[in-house]
């Protein structure tokens, strides 16, 4: 079945559902045609590309053709684009009167470019590709100069066009939207002295650089420990009050933890423990001192903790929180004190802190945002003043910067340095 048919399958399906709710007495509003997808109008912008003004199955006002080229995609994908017209504005009007204007830019969306206010504007196209940073690639009539064509322009900001946009929605398309924001673990905290203090250490590569004090500066102790690729993790495996460190094979669902952060004289404990491609977690779940594992399956939002690091250890606790989606990242700390470690969760999309002060299922004890929405960042927690509850706190990637706070609330970042190299999420 080619995407035509499957639309007017849809649309088809819909109409025999109005006519059913109709025999039954049921007063219904007229159905909006609507497209199935955003994909199903970017396939259509995309099936024109190269083509120009004359001899087509879009209007063309001659010289001035992208609103007709834009408009006439929506309608064959079945959009209801009742009040577009040949002028590049009156997208704007359309998204107005239906609610349908946004700042965040859709497959399927009409991006429209120099909007004057009074009914004027230079360009629209079409949005066919989102990427979680923002960027978006667009197809557009009347491009390229000259006469001009159907163009593919590939991923740009959306506003690299001069002066301001107005992105619209079409109404009733389902879907669109850009890929959930990831982010991969490559930095943490730990007491790595026994001062009672936590601070922070990078991972790259397979080595470990670990820093005495929150502050920008070189690694205190670096070494080689693990494999590219894996997932560093950090606790107090003997109870000893010093953090050490350890790394997780996702491919194979492995722990190796390391005995000491001392480079030359330690000894690894290995074991596995979930699933492959499940986050891993450490904490002291029941107070004794102790760090132990556990690991996080975001596909259900489940967390399942292991009471010790006993490679012959069965017992476990499972925990449900959250929602299960690729932008929520799993932090667990002591948040009210108790001497028990329990879970957290940053969702990446909204920049939000989700704690829970037991382990069990429910709801967020505490809620706060803190950090930008959409913006893939590693969240971290730790006794960054030597004392009381874990707060969290933030590493950005893209700069190379800590933000720690020393409540677990929103705010500004109490303390905020540089450490280490700039890194791709």
């Amino acid at each position: 079945m080619n995407g035509t048919s499957r639309r007017l399958a849809r649309i088809g399906l819909a109409v025999a559902g109005a006519l059913t709710m109709i025999a039954g007495s049921l007063t219904v509003a007229a159905l909006p045609a609507q497209a199935a997808t955003g994909a199903d109008i970017a396939n259509v912008a995309r099936a024109q590309l190269g083509k120009g003004c004359g001899g087509n199955p879009w209007p063309c006002h001659s010289g001035e053709w992208c609103a007709d080229f834009a408009g006439w995609v929506w309608r064959q994908a079945g959009v209801d684009a009742n009040g577009i017209t040949a002028a590049a504005a009156s997208f704007v009007s359309y998204g107005r009167a239906r609610g349908t204007i946004t700042n965040q830019p859709h497959v399927g969306d009409a991006i429209v470019y120099q909007y004057d206010g009074a009914g004027w504007a230079a360009h629209v196209n079409i949005v066919t590709g989102v990427r979680g940073d923002g960027y978006v690639q667009t197809v557009g009539g009347n491009e390229g100069g000259g006469a001009g064509s159907v163009r593919f322009v590939d991923w740009h900001a959306p506003g690299n066009w001069n002066g301001p946009i107005i992105i619209v929605r079409p109404f009733g398309v389902v879907g669109g939207g850009p890929p959930p924001v990831r982010v991969h673990i490559e930095e943490f905290t730990g007491d790595w002295d026994g001062n009672g203090t936590t601070t922070v250490g990078i991972h790259r590569g397979n080595t470990f650089y670990l820093r005495n004090s929150n502050s920008g500066g070189v690694a205190d102790v670096t070494f080689g420990y693990g494999d590219h690729g894996w997932i560093p993790i950090v606790g107090d495996w003997n109870g000893t009050g010093r953090t050490s460190v350890g790394v997780y094979n996702p491919a194979t669902a492995t722990f190796y933890l390391r005995s000491s952060t001392d480079p030359a004289n330690a000894t690894t404990t290995t074991f596995v423990y979930g699933d492959p491609g499940w986050i891993p977690i450490t904490g002291d779940w029941t107070g004794t001192g102790r760090t132990s594992v556990g690991v996080y399956n975001p596909a259900t939002s489940m967390f399942y903790e292991r009471a010790s690091t006993d490679p012959n250890s069965t017992v476990t606790v499972d925990v449900g929180f959250g929602d299960p989606s690729p932008s929520w990242v799993p932090v667990t700390g002591d948040w009210n004190g108790d001497g028990r470690t329990t879970v957290g969760l940053y969702n990446l999309g909204n920049a939000n802190f989700y704690l829970r002060d037991s382990n069990t299922s429910g709801v967020a004890d505490v809620t706060f945002g803190y950090g930008n929405p959409n913006e893939a960042v590693v969240p971290v927690s730790g006794h960054w003043n030597g004392r009381g509850p874990s707060t969290i706190g933030i590493y950005r990637p893209s700069n190379a910067y800590f933000y720690l706070r020393n409540s677990n609330s929103g705010g500004v970042a109490d303390s905020a340095f540089g450490y280490g190299d700039p890194r791709t999420p």
